[in-house]
């Protein structure tokens, strides 16, 4: 269980490194690792701190920036309870959700053909969920 005492203003939940060819939003994913990794984009933070990250985005500098206003945890899966109903994104699809929201990672469960030494940002197949989450 994550310590999460803090408000969150949004959260990303990523396998891969990048959201496009360019912005690395996930510097510490590996696609076939079994683990995906959530970052918080923490509320207590400050407008100024959190646009400085979101200009880092592209190097996937944000979180070494400021661990004060992103924070990454990797994890297998993530179980998140909202106050009400609300909608989340996946891959550009808006989904609704009952208040409760349950995502896991099925380690080897899909093949995918390729090589291991093509760098990553070559791979157009993203799988990643973000979630602006509103109170």
């Amino acid at each position: 269980m994550l310590p999460m005492d803090r408000k969150i203003i949004g959260a990303s939940l990523n396998g891969n490194q990048h959201w496009t060819g360019s912005m690395r939003c996930n510097p510490f994913g590996i696609l076939d690792d079994g683990l995906m990794e959530l970052t918080v984009f923490w509320a207590d933070a400050g407008t100024a701190k959190l646009l400085g990250g979101f200009i880092l985005l592209e190097k996937g500098t944000h979180e070494l920036a400021d661990k004060h206003s992103f924070s990454t945890f990797r994890v297998k899966k993530v179980f998140m309870e909202f106050e009400k109903p609300g909608i989340f994104n996946i891959d550009g699809e808006c989904v609704l959700h009952d208040g409760k929201l349950q995502l896991s990672v099925l380690h080897r469960f899909l093949k995918i053909a390729g090589c291991r030494h093509v760098r990553e940002r070559n791979i157009f197949m993203t799988f990643y969920f973000s979630s602006f989450l509103r109170t």
